[in-house]
């Protein structure tokens, strides 16, 4: 395991365990897209994921904060966000990304959502990102 996806990989699990101590509803899934992996929601907010490319052989991790969450039915809501993405793969990189999506929360354990998230890589260099997926997680 490379050096830089291990300390991703603390950095998440120290980000997602100092989240969780406070009592929240978490919701945990797969997403399916590029990248396609896991992704965990806690209440609104902090949604992280831990996610693998299928085209490159990249990793990531990557956290958001969701500042906008609105209605747009009675059961279907859209969200805006920012966040954080820590790629492992290649020379590795940190960058940011702006996730927007859809969330349809169809039964009371589970919800389904879509998004797609513009972003930018900013070390090493500088360059452009898209993530788009779609998923299911299980409401605990």
């Amino acid at each position: 395991m490379k050096p830089r996806f291990l300390r991703a990989l603390i950095f998440a699990a120290v980000i997602f365990s100092a989240s969780s101590a406070v009592r929240a509803e978490v919701a945990a899934g797969f997403v399916l897209g590029e990248p396609t992996g896991i992704s965990v929601r806690i209440n609104h907010f902090p949604v992280l994921g831990f996610a693998w490319s299928m085209t490159h052989d990249w990793m990531y991790i990557q956290g958001d904060y969701i500042f906008i969450d609105r209605m747009i039915q009675e059961r279907l809501r859209w969200y805006l966000g920012a966040g954080v993405v820590l790629e492992a793969g290649h020379d590795g990189g940190i960058g940011g990304r702006v996730p927007i999506g859809l969330l349809w929360p169809f039964d009371p354990k589970f919800e389904a959502f879509g998004e797609i998230a513009p972003g930018i890589n900013l070390i090493p260099e500088v360059n452009a990102l898209l993530f788009v997926g779609i998923g299911i997680r299980y409401i605990f």
